[in-house]
């Protein structure tokens, strides 16, 4: 038996909880995904200039300017 069980005792006490989780989910969500984001690009950076390639710089330019 689970030992932080949930006393839920009516479906509108479950339908709040979801309410609220999901609420909580739109708030922090996109604040993760903006961080994941900039440590990805980051640390691409950064292994492009420890490389040392203009190739590898060169493909990275020519895929990102034909995603915008």
């Amino acid at each position: 038996m689970a030992k932080n069980r949930l006393h839920l005792q009516s479906f509108e006490q479950i339908s709040s909880l979801n309410s609220f989780d999901m609420a909580l989910k739109s708030l922090i969500y996109p604040r993760i995904i903006a961080v994941e984001t900039a440590l990805k690009n980051y640390t691409l950076e950064e292994v492009l200039q420890d490389a040392g390639s203009p190739f590898l710089a060169l493909v990275l330019f020519s895929w990102v300017s034909s995603r915008r």
